[in-house]
């Protein structure tokens, strides 16, 4: 089924994320710090800190 252009319109915005990829053995607060630096910068709504580091995979979402 294709919908029609103007339906569910999106912004060249909507798409952009900041995505900060550690391995570490936790998230500390200076990976906080750097990923709302960037997203400040940016001006970009959302960030996602992905550590691999720790025993299981931890992601935390940061909106602007």
């Amino acid at each position: 089924m294709k919908y029609p252009e103007n339906k569910y319109p999106l912004q060249k915005e909507s798409y952009k994320i900041i995505l900060e990829v550690k391995a570490q053995k936790d998230i500390v607060d200076s990976h906080y710090a750097w990923v709302l630096n960037y997203l400040g910068i940016s001006k970009c709504p959302l960030g996602l800190i992905i550590n691999f580091g720790g025993n299981s995979l931890v992601t935390k979402r940061l909106i602007l």
